[in-house]
C-alpha cells in the first residue's frame, strides 16, 4: 500500500508524493485501531458477506509478512478424524522455518480464476500463494505448495527420488462449520488442473492440508469437516473418488484468529 498525498478532486498517479513517514506512522495506527474494535470483523454473529470479505482480505494480508504469518500459522489445531497421534501441520514443521530470515512469506502473490479456461495458463510453484480472484471460487480462499512434509520422508521415497510437497488449502471463515461437497471439489480440481499445466506433475504423491481460519469469537471446530454426495451421485464413480479423496487425504487443521494480530504489519514498510 503507497500513501500518497492528493488534492481536492485531484486524481491519483505515479507523480504524487508519498505522505511523510510520520504521517504514515499515525494513518497506519489508526487503521489498526479501526480493525481491532470493528465488531462485525470478529463477532460470529455478523455473517454477512462483506464482513466475510473484509476478514478474508486481512487474513490472506498478513500471512504474506512473516512477523504475521508466525502469529497466524502457530499453533494451528488438528481437527478430530479419530487417529491416536495427530500430525502437526507442514506449516508448523517445515513453512515456518524457512521464512524465518525472509523478509516476505511467498515468493510471490497470484491469482486463481474460477474457469476451465482461465485467464492465465501458468505453472504452479512452491512457496507462492495462490489466492481467489473469485468470490464463488469453490472450496478454498487460496492455496501455498511446500517443498516438504510434515513427517519427513521414508528411505523408500528417497529412493525412488518421490517429490516432497504438501498442499496447503485455504478457508477463512466467520461460521463455525464449513462444509462442501464433492461437487464443489470436482470443480476446484478441475480448475487448478486447467490453471496449472503441470499440475498433475506437481502434485504426483503430495500430502494435502486445509486450514481454516476463524475469529476467536467463533465457536472452535472440533470435527473435521465433511464433504458429502449430491443426493443421486451416490453411485457416481467421480463423485465416489473426490468423497474418498478428501476422507483419506486432506488433513484438516483450524486456527482461531483474534483482535491482537497485527494485521497491519502486512502493509508496513520493512525496517
Amino acid at each position: 500500500v503507497d500513501l500518497v498525498r492528493l488534492e481536492g478532486g485531484a486524481s491519483e498517479h505515479c507523480g504524487n508524493r508519498p505522505v511523510s513517514v510520520a504521517v504514515r506512522s499515525k494513518m497506519i495506527d489508526q487503521l489498526h485501531d479501526i480493525v481491532a474494535s470493528d465488531p462485525r470483523i470478529f463477532n460470529p454473529e455478523h455473517y454477512a458477506t462483506i464482513n466475510g470479505i473484509v476478514f478474508e482480505i486481512l487474513v490472506l494480508a498478513a500471512l504474506q509478512r512473516p512477523a504475521s504469518a508466525w502469529r497466524l500459522l502457530q499453533g494451528t489445531r488438528a481437527l478430530d478424524s479419530g487417529a491416536r497421534v495427530q500430525r502437526r501441520s507442514v506449516v508448523e514443521t517445515v513453512a515456518l522455518a524457512s521464512i524465518a530470515s525472509e523478509q516476505f512469506t511467498f515468493r510471490r502473490v497470484g491469482y486463481l480464476y474460477n474457469s476451465c479456461r482461465p485467464e492465465v495458463v501458468t505453472t504452479c510453484e512452491p512457496m507462492v500463494l495462490y489466492r481467489n480472484y473469485h468470490d464463488d471460487y469453490p472450496v478454498i480462499d487460496g492455496f501455498f505448495v511446500v517443498d516438504g512434509h510434515p513427517g519427513g520422508t521414508s528411505g523408500a521415497e528417497q529412493q525412488r527420488g518421490a517429490p516432497q510437497r504438501t498442499v496447503v488449502l485455504l478457508q477463512v471463515t466467520l461460521a463455525r462449520e464449513h462444509p462442501t461437497d464433492t461437487n464443489k471439489l470436482m470443480l476446484l480440481m478441475k480448475a487448478l488442473r486447467a490453471q496449472f499445466s503441470n499440475w498433475e506433475d506437481f502434485t504426483r504423491n503430495a500430502q494435502w492440508e486445509m486450514i481454516y481460519f476463524l475469529p476467536n469469537k467463533t465457536e472452535k471446530m472440533r470435527n473435521r469437516q465433511r464433504c458429502s454426495i449430491p443426493r443421486g451421485m451416490e453411485g457416481d464413480a467421480g463423485h465416489k473418488n473426490a468423497h474418498e479423496f478428501w476422507n483419506t487425504k486432506v488433513r484438516q487443521y483450524q486456527k482461531s484468529v483474534d483482535e491482537t494480530v497485527l494485521f497491519v504489519r502486512a502493509l508496513l514498510p520493512e525496517r
